[in-house]
């Protein structure tokens, strides 16, 4: 966020905020609207004593994400352009859908009248900055309080993300040692540490207290603080008291894990810096009752870096007046890889029907791809809304901030792209439990690796470096909301014809229209038939590094015998041209060529020589072409050119 913003308006004091101006409440006529400026004579900032919600409008999310962040007030106090005035003009910055935006705002705030008292009708508090926030946060919902009361989805920890723009982490508390553990590394850390109850109520965990500091021996118990009196939890250690702290509590770990089950950190560094770009689509594909988008970005490092990386969804539920029913989020796939020449080395992913994604990554040196692949329902009647919901941003935020995020400049298509980094996902997951070899039939190096994993997929990947062909039969007897990632139609059996020396991927998804119904149950069963086949010793490879993916197969570069290379380098007598052409129709990729202005659809072959690189093409009979092969190098001297 910048701070070298000067706010000028034209017009006379005090200020009106013309985008949003309201003179009545229509759902309640006891509503006046008053300055605060003329009601109340309250501090900005100062010890936060109480923070009671309004009785008239739901804002008890805004006053429990507000509670939190008192616990670091830097947090908001630097958001605060305005510090101080007299004129009724106010501007704070916030982090909406994933971009900060300063907003400019009036201190015009909803009262009643109670025995010639007036009060406001907002959240109650003995600093301003409460109010303030919340009308903020008000006039990007609208602009009227009553819409607090209709469909605002929000929740506290998307609040305080609205205000912080950092990412939260939650930990599910299982033992009382990993949970003693967690908390007080975040404490050490200086993060805000919050629970829920089961009761909906929030609370800051303040400390961990040993217990003979309280005269109790061989027990450490938390420090909680509440929101108020009414909040407090008593537990069997509810005679102790925090000095001088009212709203202060004690629960030993048992009595805390009961209550609690989830904990939440707002992760934070005061050195740490932001940077946010809108995503733009690279690929997109209409289905019935959804639409699908993906795009690729890439950046580079050039020391090892901490990074929180969000990805941010906007938010219609507050921009649509007048909607029937909460509009959904999108269903958004990301993935991380490391690049390094052809390979991709799986780093991070998640898949979510979050507004905000957010992933923590420990990066080092080297060059990094991020994609993200969403599906959106349509459930806009305006095309511009529907657009508008389809676009995501990309937040950054870390001790080092690529200067170089791009979208992607690889050749490859994304589908292309998408399968190289699920295949770097099934190489660093693979293990004993998930992958089957064929060991037991002298065919060690065949590995078979299935894997339902958190990026919402199903895989079905195989590696044969093995001298033998494997066929594989695969009959689903369960599949239930698991579909083809290609045609997103669901797929009882598909087979697979794993040459030596090749590698092949079958992918499945989560079906993206059940996942965005209620507890949506994923789950498969197969049947497998096996045979593995003999192959000709003279075209297998002993080596199974340095492989080149594509879609149809992901073949391996070296595959290529090693007799053939000598072949080609020294002695092409030695195989003939149809020898040749064979091998390469069986190895190569589909692709096309311009020739007299017309295309011609050839198999492409791409062999890496340390004396240059050798392209094998074998052109189709298309007109007056004719049938043509031929052997490429860029050192004409080693290798002749075959026709």
């Amino acid at each position: 966020m910048a701070e070298n913003v000067i706010i000028q308006s034209k017009q006379d004091w005090p200020y009106v905020d013309v985008d949003v101006i309201q003179t009545q409440d229509e759902e309640n006529e006891q509503i006046t609207f008053q300055r605060l400026s003329t009601i109340l004579r309250l501090p900005l900032f100062g010890k936060l004593t109480y923070l009671i919600r309004s009785n008239i409008y739901q804002d008890l999310k805004i006053v429990n994400a507000l509670f939190i962040l008192s616990k670091q007030m830097l947090l908001v106090e630097r958001n605060f352009l305005i510090r101080s005035n007299k004129n009724g003009l106010w501007a704070i910055w916030l982090c909406i859908d994933g971009d900060w935006q300063l907003i400019k705002f009036d201190d015009v705030v909803p009262c009643y009248q109670k025995q010639s008292i007036v009060y406001t009708a907002t959240l109650q508090s003995n600093l301003l900055w409460p109010l303030l926030m919340e009308k903020a946060l008000i006039k990007i919902y609208g602009g009227k309080y009553n819409n607090l009361n209709k469909h605002i989805e929000d929740s506290v920890d998307q609040i305080i993300n609205k205000i912080t723009g950092l990412p939260i982490q939650q930990f599910i508390p299982e033992n009382k040692s990993d949970t003693s553990d967690y908390i007080r590394q975040r404490l050490l850390e200086d993060q805000i540490v919050y629970v829920k109850s089961n009761q909906n109520q929030y609370f800051i965990v303040e400390e961990i207290i040993m217990g003979n500091q309280l005269g109790i021996d061989h027990i450490d118990v938390l420090c909680l603080r509440a929101e108020n009196q009414q909040s407090i939890i008593f537990g069997q250690l509810e005679k102790i008291r925090i000095d001088q702290q009212p709203n202060m509590f004690i629960l030993t770990f048992e009595e805390f894990m009961k209550e609690f089950q989830l904990i939440s950190v707002v992760k934070f560094n005061h050195n740490y810096q932001f940077t946010s770009q809108i995503l733009e689509p690279i690929y997109n594909k209409e289905h019935d009752k959804y639409l699908e988008l993906g795009t690729i970005y890439e950046f580079s490092l050039e020391q090892n870096t901490h990074l929180y990386m969000n990805i941010c969804q906007r938010d219609q539920n507050i921009y649509i007046p007048l909607i029937r029913e909460p509009i959904k989020y999108g269903l958004v796939r990301v993935i991380i890889s490391k690049k390094d020449d052809d390979n991709y080395t799986f780093i991070s992913g998640d898949f979510d029907l979050s507004q905000n994604i957010s992933l923590e990554l420990f990066l080092d040196q080297g060059k990094y791809y991020v994609l993200i692949q969403g599906y959106f329902l349509k459930q806009l009647q305006s095309l511009d809304q529907q657009k508008q919901q389809t676009q995501l941003v990309l937040q950054m935020y870390g001790n080092l901030i690529p200067l170089d995020l791009k979208k992607t400049s690889n050749q490859l298509s994304f589908e292309d792209i998408f399968k190289c980094m699920v295949i770097g996902l099934a190489i660093s997951e693979s293990n004993p439990q998930n992958t089957r070899t064929y060991e037991s039939q002298g065919e060690p190096n065949i590995q078979v690796t299935t894997q339902m994993n958190q990026l919402g997929l199903l895989l079905f990947y195989y590696r044969n470096f093995g001298t033998k062909i494997l066929e594989e039969q695969i009959d689903f007897v369960l599949c239930e909301n698991i579909v083809d990632i290609k045609t997103m139609q669901k797929q009882l059996v598909f087979n697979a014809l794993i040459h030596p020396h090749n590698d092949q991927l079958f992918l499945f998804t989560y079906d993206p229209e059940i996942s965005f119904q209620p507890n949506p149950v994923f789950q498969y069963k197969c049947n497998i038939k096996t045979n593995l086949q003999q192959t000709n010793p003279q075209v297998q490879s002993k080596t199974e590094k340095n492989m080149l993916r594509f879609s149809s197969g992901f073949k391996i570069r070296e595959s290529i015998p090693r007799d053939l290379h000598r072949s080609v380098d020294v002695s092409h007598k030695n195989y003939s041209a149809a020898d040749l052409m064979l091998y390469m129709k069986e190895n190569g990729k589909q692709a096309k060529r311009i020739w007299l202005d017309k295309p011609v659809e050839i198999y492409l072959y791409v062999y890496q020589h340390q004396n240059g690189v050798v392209f094998l093409e074998d052109y189709f009979s298309i007109g007056q072409f004719n049938h043509q092969y031929e052997v490429r190098t860029s050192d004409r001297n080693q290798c002749p050119i075959y026709t």
